[in-house]
């Protein structure tokens, strides 16, 4: 199902127009940076919200610091494309949902080794398209090129790509078919773009139920808690 895993709701007040807007655009539910009561939930209108946070911090100690105390209660956790150790390390940890293109400029695209380690942990890129919107001429330009080089190093190296639209605002979230176009302006073909749209998310929210119902420890030892 088509779901937006990076929406920047400002604040809970705001949170109704962002889900009326998901409504009526096609997309069944999006991932949020607010502190709700649970990880994963869903609307009256049947739309699916999820917590995400996005760990920043100076090393790959300071990330990797934070994961325990947050992935029982985040269905997302993103880690921003920054210094390799970092890169590196959070594409080992399985208990990471998504490596972030968080600046559009030639330090932060993904390297091969980056990418194979996350392809073999499932861990996917994620490439938001807001930084496309806003800009125009050679700015945009010089996006599309560390865009669809970082996508292609993914692809090539076996690691799954999702696109998200950082929307700060409804009218900037965008349709699933909106998105998918996207993705073949990004160098994809229409198969793969679909994918990225309507499989992976899904399949990142499903690991990340997993995730969130079990005691993780440490990269691939967790604790599995039987249902109640």
């Amino acid at each position: 199902m088509p779901l937006d895993l990076n929406v920047r709701v400002p604040k809970f007040d705001k949170l109704t127009d962002f889900t009326r807007m998901a409504a009526r655009i096609g997309l069944t539910g999006f991932a949020v940076p607010l502190p709700m009561s649970n990880p994963i939930t869903k609307t009256n209108d049947g739309i699916v919200l999820m917590t995400r946070i996005d760990l920043a911090g100076r090393g790959a100690e300071s990330i990797k610091r934070q994961l325990p105390r947050i992935r029982q209660r985040t269905s997302v956790i993103a880690v921003p494309l920054s210094d390799i150790e970092a890169s590196n390390w959070a594409a080992e940890d399985s208990r990471v949902d998504l490596l972030t293109i968080a600046e559009p400029s030639k330090e932060y695209t993904i390297r091969e080794s980056t990418a194979k380690l996350a392809g073999q942990n499932g861990i996917a890129l994620e490439v938001p398209i807001a930084p496309l919107l806003r800009t125009s001429g050679l700015d945009r330009s010089r996006i599309l090129k560390v865009y669809r080089e970082s996508v292609a190093t993914a692809i090539d190296s076996g690691m799954a790509v999702v696109l998200s639209s950082f929307a700060s605002e409804p009218i900037l979230m965008r349709a699933p078919s909106a998105m998918w176009h996207i993705g073949i302006l990004l160098g994809m073909d229409k198969r793969k773009s679909k994918e990225c749209v309507y499989q992976v998310p899904d399949q990142i929210l499903s690991r990340s139920e997993r995730k969130v119902k079990s005691q993780s420890f440490t990269p691939g030892i967790e604790v599995v808690r039987e249902d109640s």
